[in-house]
């Protein structure tokens, strides 16, 4: 949750974004991320209130459109956000669950996903699913033992994604594979999660076990690791805190931002994306 200094910055970046555009005739934006140095997409949002403008970008507003911006006003609405408690999460731990089974870890994952999500701000989720892959295998299809419940809540996680991203959230999904058949599996996520804020990138790789993370809503944080057996979630911890959200949107944020390969933007789908990414799985030795 944001500080009321951070949402009257917002607001005061999209009134002057608005203003800008009104007095350039429209479709005006485009031109300001250029000069800003940054993508469209992140114009949009700041005029749609849904992020804030760092001070470097408030500073650069300002410099090139002095009539519309206050670069001095922005910057201390930035310090004293800075220095205020936040509205809500400000203790460092305000609640914690451990998640037992992949059937409750999916089950609270689309929950959380399908929950009032609140301001526009909290529309977003990221989820870096970063399976250990031994198999080459779809868990589900190819497990006997997997139980009814799990496939039943599985898919019931995968319908609350692609609801939410035909709602227009932001969507940052990261994935690893090493093999076609789970890059197969990973390619039909990226045309079910079909939406106008969707990105997922991907790495050409075999992990071993490592925490993956689903960031919901700028409010809970859930760190699940693998079933020793299969490619899918075993159990999980979830976290509730404002601080814990933070380092685990840092840690989030690194493996989107590095990721190689990119299957779907803002645009849709990537064929050219996939196809280098398909390539570079057929080199391995």
């Amino acid at each position: 949750m944001s500080t009321q200094y951070e949402r009257e910055l917002r607001r005061t970046v999209a009134e002057g974004l608005a203003a800008l555009n009104e007095h350039n005739g429209g479709r005006f934006l485009s031109a300001v991320a250029r000069t800003v140095g940054v993508d469209r997409t992140t114009v949009g949002r700041w005029s749609k209130q849904l992020t804030t403008a760092s001070v470097e970008h408030c500073r650069a507003l300002a410099k090139s459109y002095p009539d519309f911006f206050d670069g001095e006003s922005m910057v201390e609405l930035h310090a004293n956000s800075a220095l205020a408690p936040s509205d809500a999460f400000a203790p460092t731990t305000v609640g914690a669950d451990v998640l037992d089974g992949s059937a409750a870890v999916f089950r609270a994952a689309a929950d959380a996903i399908l929950s009032d999500p609140g301001p526009p701000e909290n529309r977003v989720f990221k989820l870096a699913s970063l399976h250990v892959e031994r198999l080459g295998a779809d868990a589900l299809s190819s497990d006997p033992f997997v139980d009814d419940e799990t496939k039943n809540q599985t898919e019931r996680f995968r319908q609350a994604m692609s609801v939410r991203a035909g709602e227009g959230w932001h969507i940052r999904i990261v994935v690893a594979t090493a093999s076609a058949v789970r890059l197969h599996a990973i390619w039909q996520l990226v045309k079910a999660i079909d939406g106008p804020n969707v990105q997922i990138g991907a790495y050409p790789i075999a992990l071993p076990h490592v925490l993956s993370a689903l960031l919901i809503a700028n409010r809970e944080t859930i760190l699940s690791i693998d079933s020793p057996r299969f490619e899918r979630p075993e159990s999980a911890v979830v976290l509730r805190s404002r601080p814990i959200m933070k380092w685990a949107d840092t840690y989030y944020s690194q493996l989107h931002q590095d990721a190689p390969y990119t299957l779907r933007s803002v645009h849709g789908p990537s064929e050219k994306g996939l196809d280098a990414l398909r390539r570079h799985i057929a080199a391995r030795p």
